[in-house]
C-alpha cells in the first residue's frame, strides 16, 4: 500500500463479496472524493468467486492510501470482513461502505468536517436509496437537506435507533475500540451489534443534513435485504442479535432502555410474525428465547410500535407464553369489522391494551394478468389489507369492481407464495365479456363485512399491459391511468379489410388523380 499524503483524515472499509456488477461504481465514488488523497481505503475481499477481487485489485494497485486484504469467505454476512478491515485502520474516523453502494463526491469531507467541528463520536448523514427512492422512519431528521449539522445524543434523535445500517455513519475509531464494538460474524444483521450500542451509549451524535450515501436495494434476489424474510436462518440470526442487545439494559438509563426496547420490538416484528411457518419444535424454541428478551417490555410500547395486528398479536403470544397463539396469531379472529366509517379492524376478542392493536391499514391490490379466456374476461393478481393476516385466512369476501362498466364480480382467493403468504393472497375474478359495455373501466378491489364495504385501489403490475380479442371481435386492452391505477378498455371490433372490388375501386381513383 502507498501511504496517503500526511496522516489520513478518515478510513473507509469496504467488505467485498459477490458485487462484481456494482463494485466498480462503488470504488470510483471513493476515488473521486474531494479529500481522496487524505483517505485510507481498506478493501477486504471475503473469498469472492465472481471477479470482484480482480476489480478491487485494479483499484488498489498503486493508489495512495488504498490496500486490498484477501481472506477465505467468513460469511454469511460481511461482519468478519468489516472487522478485518477495522484492524488495519490508522485514521481517527472510519466509515463502512458496502461494495454495491456509492458515496457522494463530498461525503467524506462533509462527514469529517462535522465530526471535527462538533466533537461527535458518531456522525449520521442522509442517504438516498438507489435505483428507486424511498423514505424511512428517520427521514424527517434530515429535512431540509441544507447541509446544516445538528448535535445532541440519541434522546434528541430517537428515531435514529431504528437505523442500524452503517453506510451513512462516520464513527470515531477510539469509540469502537474503547467499547469493544465489533460486527457479528457468520450471521446476517450483524451491523446492528455496532451501530445500536454506539448510538445508545454515552455518545455525542451529529446529524448532517446532507446526502452522503447512495444505498442500493438491488431487488434481484442477490442481496441480504432481497431475501430478508425468505431465508429462515435470518430469523435465528436476528434473534441472536436481539438477545445480545438485550444485555445492554442494565448499562443504560431508563430513557435509553425504552429506546432499546423500541428497536428490539420494531426490528424483530417481521420475523416473529412468520413463526407460523416454523415446525412446532422450532416455534417452541423461538417462543422460549423470545420470551426471555421481551418479557420485560411494556405491552403498550409493543402496541404503539408494531404495524397492525399481524405483528402485534405474535408479541401478545410471546408475553403470554402461548405457543398456539404464536403459530396462529389470527386463529381467534372471526373476520373484519367495517362498521365504523373511517376504520377497519380485525374482529377478535383481546384484552387491553391489545384491543388498540386491531386497526388495519389500506386495502390494496395489484393486477398481474388481464386475459380473455373463452367468453370471459379474467382478472388475476394479489390483494392485501395492511396489518391483517391474508384475507383468505379470515374468510373475508373479496370482489373486483369494474367502475365505469357497472359490474362487480366475486373473486376466488388462494394463498400467495413464499414470505408474502402471511399478509397477501391471490385473487381470480371472471366476468362475461358480453356483459361489459364499450368504454374504459377502472379496476377496484372490494372487501365486505355483512352490509359494510371497503374498496381499494388496484395497480397494474409491470408488463401486464395486454391486448386481446374477444369472441365477438371486440378488442380488450389492459393498461394504467396517469396515476398507475389499473383499467380495462373494451373497444369495438376493427373494420374488416377491404374486399377485392373495393381495392380495385380505390386503385382506379388513385390512378385518375395522378392523371
Amino acid at each position: 500500500m502507498t501511504e496517503p499524503a500526511g496522516e489520513p483524515l478518515a478510513a473507509v472499509v469496504v467488505p467485498i463479496y459477490g458485487v462484481v456488477d456494482h463494485l466498480g461504481e462503488c470504488l470510483t465514488s471513493l476515488a473521486r472524493q474531494t479529500v481522496a488523497e487524505r483517505l485510507q481505503v481498506v478493501l477486504v475481499d471475503d473469498g469472492s468467486v465472481d471477479g470482484s477481487a480482480q476489480v478491487a485489485a485494479s483499484f488498489a494497485d498503486g493508489r495512495p492510501g488504498w490496500s486490498l486484504v484477501r481472506q477465505p469467505n467468513a460469511g454469511p454476512g460481511p461482519g468478519a470482513a468489516r472487522n478485518r478491515g477495522l484492524r488495519d485502520v490508522r485514521a481517527p474516523y472510519v466509515l463502512f461502505c458496502d461494495g454495491d453502494d456509492v458515496l457522494e463526491p463530498g461525503a467524506m469531507e462533509a462527514l469529517v468536517a462535522a465530526a471535527t467541528r462538533t466533537g461527535a463520536d458518531v456522525v449520521v448523514a442522509a442517504a438516498r436509496q438507489i435505483p428507486r427512492p424511498r423514505t424511512w422512519r428517520w427521514t424527517h431528521l434530515f429535512e431540509p437537506l441544507d447541509g446544516t449539522v445538528l448535535t445532541g445524543d440519541i434522546t434528541d434523535f430517537p428515531d435514529l435507533v431504528h437505523h442500524p445500517a452503517p453506510g451513512d455513519k462516520l464513527f470515531r475509531v477510539q469509540l469502537l475500540h474503547e467499547r469493544g464494538l465489533r460486527f457479528g460474524e457468520g450471521i446476517h444483521h450483524q451491523d446492528t451489534l455496532v451501530t445500536v450500542p454506539a448510538l445508545l451509549g454515552p455518545s455525542r451524535l451529529a446529524v448532517l443534513r446532507e446526502v452522503a450515501q447512495g444505498y442500493r436495494r438491488r431487488g434481484d434476489g442477490t442481496s441480504i435485504m432481497d431475501n430478508h424474510f425468505l431465508r429462515e436462518q435470518n430469523t435465528w440470526d436476528h434473534l441472536q442479535v436481539v438477545e445480545r442487545l438485550a444485555t445492554l439494559r442494565p448499562t443504560l438509563p431508563p430513557e435509553r432502555v425504552a429506546l432499546l426496547d423500541a428497536f428490539l420490538v420494531r426490528s424483530f416484528q417481521g420475523f416473529l410474525a412468520r413463526a407460523w411457518a416454523l415446525p412446532a419444535e422450532a416455534a417452541q424454541q423461538l417462543l422460549t428465547r423470545a420470551r426471555a428478551v421481551y418479557a420485560s417490555v411494556d405491552p403498550e410500547l409493543v402496541v404503539d410500535l408494531t404495524d397492525g395486528p399481524v405483528h402485534a398479536l405474535p408479541y401478545r403470544a410471546v408475553l403470554a407464553d402461548d405457543l398456539a397463539g404464536l403459530r396462529d396469531p389470527a386463529g381467534s379472529a372471526t373476520g373484519l369489522d367495517l362498521s365504523e366509517p373511517d376504520a377497519v379492524r380485525l374482529r377478535v376478542q383481546v384484552d387491553p391494551p391489545w384491543d388498540r392493536a386491531l386497526s388495519l391499514g389500506r386495502l390494496r391490490a395489484t393486477a398481474d394478468a388481464v386475459v380473455v379466456d373463452g367468453a370471459d374476461l379474467v382478472l388475476r393478481g394479489t390483494v392485501r389489507l395492511a396489518g391483517a393476516p391474508a384475507l383468505h385466512l379470515l374468510g373475508a369476501p373479496v370482489s373486483v369492481r369494474l367502475r365505469g362498466a357497472g359490474r362487480t364480480v366475486p373473486a376466488v382467493l388462494s394463498p400467495a407464495a413464499g414470505a408474502e403468504a402471511l399478509q397477501t393472497c391471490r385473487f381470480e375474478a371472471r366476468v362475461p365479456l358480453a356483459e361489459l359495455p364499450l368504454g374504459t373501466a377502472a379496476l377496484r378491489v372490494v372487501v365486505t363485512d355483512g352490509e359494510h364495504q371497503r374498496s381499494g385501489r388496484m395497480a397494474l403490475a409491470e408488463g401486464a399491459e395486454r391486448r386481446a380479442t374477444g369472441p365477438d371481435g371486440r378488442v380488450v386492452r389492459s393498461g394504467a391511468d396517469a396515476e398507475g391505477a389499473a383499467q380495462v378498455s373494451i373497444e369495438p371490433p376493427p373494420p374488416p379489410p377491404p374486399g377485392r372490388s373495393a381495392r380495385l375501386r380505390d386503385l382506379g381513383r388513385s390512378l385518375r388523380r395522378r392523371a
